[in-house]
């Protein structure tokens, strides 16, 4: 049987357990892969995480750092002067990369395998422990380095992305996350890669949409940069549609709302946090639509182009439709188009909007989305994408 040990930054945490997206794909992506893989190697890089945090079926193969010494505080130190001077310390890999090493070296897998967000860091962090351990490397590229260090004036990250293409020539096979990445890897370093699409395969459900539908439109995430703006533009649509068109609409967030966009709209905004995922998936199937927006901004190009926001299967595996709007070079749009179910906004305007979610209110869209599900994101065919040259 063929077998895989696997290094990380960010911890494949239970579905119950407060998690940041990259957390979310490796619990989703691990589980997946858990008969072939040998050891899941966690760094402990990005906070402190304990055994009883880590997924039930992943726990057993899961070796987790003993820095958790070294607190939050002193992690966030590190980062700040590593980003504000230019240099890399690295040091809490540093203390424990020679025990991943040498456990590495231990086993007989000849494949390392590494997912990767948007820190450049876990990059070099993988290409030194595949060179120490004459290991196959294989990476899985999930959000894009350089605009992200960009954004977060970040002078080390920024440095490190210098080295991307030499850190691409290290790996024997390069996995990303969307088509709009495979683009950008293949035109601006000239590497060649293959889509991996997010595994997701809790869709087995029969649900009467009739009865339990109500009247809010379901936005879920935190409200940074990429979607605020879509925010304020539905919010505009819904306060139409309600005093115009005698709709009775509201937005329901499921993370907090800035002050000046929720004392304007108060009337129409729900703010409700959720936890647990079955609890998660009852709201997207109580709600009307959910909606997914990307931002029009051109200095966010790159990363809406490449990037892929992991709740959309959670929205298409348990709504009943899902509004789209960003430009459309989004990597959101242009799945949506790909697989035929498009209930698309691809153009930024009012009146657009405000048709859409006329339209997306109006559709019921679910067996459509349970066949894209399947076909591009089951369990056995990430196995195979994953393991075919294996």
């Amino acid at each position: 049987m063929y077998k895989i040990n696997i290094y990380t930054d960010n911890a494949p945490l239970s579905e119950d357990v407060i998690a940041t997206g990259m957390e979310r794909v490796n619990t989703r992506l691990f589980k997946c892969l858990n008969y072939h893989i040998d050891s899941i190697y966690v760094s402990n890089a990005n906070k402190e995480v304990y055994a009883d945090d880590i997924d039930q079926d992943l726990k057993i193969k899961t070796q987790i750092s003993s820095i958790n010494v070294i607190n939050n505080l002193l992690r966030r130190i590190i980062y700040k002067m590593e980003s504000n001077f230019g240099f890399s310390m690295d040091l809490i890999f540093y203390f424990i990369k020679k025990k991943i090493i040498k456990n590495i070296n231990d086993s007989d897998c000849k494949v390392l395998f590494v997912p990767l967000g948007a820190d450049i860091r876990g990059f070099k962090r993988a290409v030194e422990i595949s060179r120490s351990t004459n290991s196959e490397l294989w990476v899985y590229i999930v959000d894009d380095f350089e605009s992200f260090s960009e954004f977060k004036k970040d002078k080390n990250g920024l440095n490190l992305c210098k080295k991307i293409a030499n850190y691409l020539e290290s790996c024997t096979r390069v996995f990303v996350i969307s088509q709009g990445m495979k683009n950008h890897i293949e035109n601006k370093y000239n590497a060649k890669s293959e889509v991996l699409n997010l595994p997701y395969d809790d869709y087995k459900k029969n649900v009467n949409h009739e009865v339990t539908l109500n009247k809010e439109i379901l936005f879920l995430g935190n409200l940074s940069h990429f979607y605020l703006d879509g925010i304020l533009d539905i919010l505009k649509a819904i306060q139409y549609l309600n005093d115009e068109l005698g709709y009775n609409l509201k937005l329901r967030l499921t993370s907090a709302c800035p002050k000046e966009i929720y004392e304007n709209y108060s009337s129409i905004i729900i703010v409700e946090s959720v936890a647990g995922k079955d609890n998660l998936h009852k709201m997207i199937r109580e709600s009307a639509l959910c909606f997914i927006p990307y931002s029009f901004d051109n200095k966010y190009k790159t990363m809406v182009k490449t990037s892929f926001p992991s709740k959309t299967l959670e929205c298409i595996a348990h709504s009943k439709s899902v509004l789209v709007y960003g430009p459309q070079y989004s990597s959101s749009v242009q799945y949506f188009n790909d697989n035929d179910i498009a209930t698309c906004v691809s153009g930024r305007s009012f009146t657009l909007l405000t048709e859409g979610v006329v339209s997306a209110l109006n559709v019921d869209m679910q067996q459509l989305y349970k066949s894209t599900l399947i076909t591009n994101h089951s369990n056995s065919y990430i196995r195979s994408v994953v393991l075919e040259q294996a």
